[in-house]
């Protein structure tokens, strides 16, 4: 008898919305509205015991599925120390320890063997929305703006600057032992991520979008 898993994931959010009218004059109106929502998943069972790369070329990007975990999280080494003898030569490269998937627990142990760690989910925590019209008379001129954080972004071109064309300042440079460290170890997935921009870059660019649009 062959007894087979079936995946079980868990989702959960909550959303509020508000939305008025401030100004009202005669032909005049001006609307507002606004909304924040809450986005929560997680794989209670994936099915199987091995984690599954999340698209075709997920072990090069880091991203799988993983029980415990968002769907499509980032697991990569996590780089916690090099020493850097020589622009773009480091040696001593260490990596926190745990078991493979996790969470890590703390140890620091070397990078050759170290496990894959979770350092994110791809998908956003929170998003929001404002928005404005002004209608006069059969004119209207209304806007939004969307915002979207929480998340990792893993982005293709930042980790090909870094370790494969190597044509970025900190890869130039070769002075940042952790961006060197991720170079030695071909971490392409690690080094596209926010995990190893500043954080204030990461902090001032979250995901946005904006539209205006008029309409007679």
């Amino acid at each position: 008898m062959t007894i087979t898993r079936l995946p079980n994931l868990f989702h959960c959010g909550i959303e509020l919305a508000l939305a008025g009218s401030p100004v009202t004059r005669n032909d005049l109106r001006v609307n507002l509205r606004g909304s924040l929502a809450t986005n929560r998943n997680r794989i209670d069972v994936l099915g199987q015991d091995t984690p599954i790369p999340n698209t075709g070329v997920g072990q090069l990007t880091g991203a799988y599925n993983a029980a415990g975990f968002p769907v499509g999280s980032f697991f990569y080494q996590k780089i916690v120390s090099a020493t850097l003898t020589s622009p773009g030569v480091v040696t001593n490269i260490m990596c926190e320890g745990g078991a493979n998937f996790s969470r890590g627990n703390g140890t620091v142990v070397p990078c050759d063997g170290a496990p894959l760690l979770y350092f994110g989910s791809p998908v956003p925590t929170w998003l929001s929305a404002l928005g404005a019209e002004i209608v006069w008379r059969r004119f209207t001129l209304g806007s939004v703006a969307e915002f979207q954080g929480g998340h990792y972004v893993d982005d293709g071109n930042v980790g090909g600057q870094h370790v494969f064309f190597n044509d970025s300042k900190a890869a130039v440079e070769g002075t940042d032992p952790i961006v060197v460290a991720h170079q030695a170890l071909g971490n392409f997935g690690a080094a596209g991520s926010c995990s190893v921009l500043p954080a204030g870059i990461c902090a001032r660019a979250p995901s946005t979008r904006f539209s205006c649009s008029v309409g007679l």
